[in-house]
C-alpha cells in the first residue's frame, strides 16, 4: 500500500470506470454496438476489480488493528480478486 504508483493506479482506474460506465450506459440503451467492444468490456471488468480490492485493501489496512486478522482479510482480497480475474478473462 505504500507505493505510490498503486494509488495513481487507483485513481486512474475510477476515471476509467466512470467513463466507462457512461459509454456504457449509452450502448446499451441505443441498442449500439461499439468498436473494440469486448476489449472494451474486459479492460472495464478488471479496473472495477482492481479499484474495489484496492479499496478494500486500503481499508482493511486503516481500519484493522490485529496484524492476524488483517493478514486474513488480506489474503482472502487476494484469493477473490485472483479468483474473478481468472472469471474474467
Amino acid at each position: 500500500m505504500a507505493s505510490p504508483l498503486f494509488w495513481l493506479l487507483h485513481r486512474i482506474t475510477g476515471l476509467f470506470l466512470i467513463g466507462g460506465l457512461a459509454v456504457h450506459f449509452l450502448t446499451m440503451s441505443y441498442g449500439r454496438l461499439i468498436p473494440f467492444g469486448t476489449a472494451m468490456r474486459r479492460a472495464f471488468l478488471l479496473s472495477a476489480i482492481y479499484h474495489v480490492f484496492y479499496g478494500l485493501w486500503g481499508l482493511s489496512v486503516e481500519y484493522i488493528r490485529s496484524t492476524a486478522v488483517r493478514r486474513l482479510i488480506q489474503g482472502g482480497i487476494i484469493i477473490l480478486a485472483i479468483g474473478l480475474i481468472a472469471l474474467a478473462l
